[in-house]
């Protein structure tokens, strides 16, 4: 009797010790919520010529900046001038800035602002994928060469392209897209303002000139 007591207590403490080891040994992986980026919602249109500089056609200009720190911390501070009526909002995740853009209605339009390690892929994988975002067919670099504007401005060269979404559902609106890739050394900034393709149309020169505007913060 004593033998079989004791064999029972060592099997205890055996199974004792093994459920303990593995709690000592599981690791909890917890999943962090990156925020909402811009990039991979239905994202902005590219314009086919360059539009107004935004001092002419839009509205007053307010100073702006990007100094927030997402995932890839800028290795260059920019600046801008914003048409005061856009409202800028604080860095969300990734996002460095927000801007909500005031249109008639009822109609919302927002640009977000992020920057990216690296190429980010490169321009032309980004444009397709919000051109499949928008429900529109991709486009080759030859096509995207022919479609995209470049803008002009102190921090570097800005690509823009416009992108018209497809045939949207009953009763919604047909989105649209605004977008502009500023490729730097290491680094790649992202501006993508969408909305109903009428009011997207409508802020399409003060985006334009919004660009123009972008310096490095010395």
């Amino acid at each position: 009797m004593d033998k079989i007591r004791s064999s029972i207590f060592g099997l205890l403490a055996i199974v004792v010790f093994a459920a303990a080891a593995c709690q000592r040994d599981e690791i909890k992986v917890y999943r962090l919520a990156k925020g909402d980026s811009g990039l991979d919602a239905p994202a902005g249109d590219a314009h086919d010529h360059a539009a107004g500089d935004g001092h002419e056609h839009g509205a007053p200009m307010d100073m702006g900046s990007a100094d927030a720190l997402p995932e890839h911390e800028p290795g260059s501070k920019l600046l801008w001038d914003k048409p005061s009526s856009w409202q800028e909002k604080p860095g969300d995740g990734m996002r460095l800035a927000t801007f909500v853009i005031p249109v008639e209605g009822k109609q919302k339009v927002e640009m977000a602002v992020v920057v990216l390690a690296g190429s980010a892929g490169g321009d032309l994988a980004n444009v397709n994928r919000w051109r499949g975002q928008l429900g529109v067919e991709p486009v080759s670099q030859a096509d995207l060469d022919k479609q995209a504007v470049k803008v002009d401005s102190k921090a570097g060269k800005v690509l823009t392209v416009q992108i018209m979404g497809g045939a949207a559902g009953h009763g919604s609106a047909k989105q649209a897209m605004l977008a502009a890739i500023l490729n730097r050394s290491q680094e790649t900034w992202f501006f993508k303002l969408t909305g109903p393709e009428g009011a997207v149309k409508g802020v399409r020169d003060d985006f334009m000139g919004f660009l123009k505007t972008l310096r490095v913060k010395a």
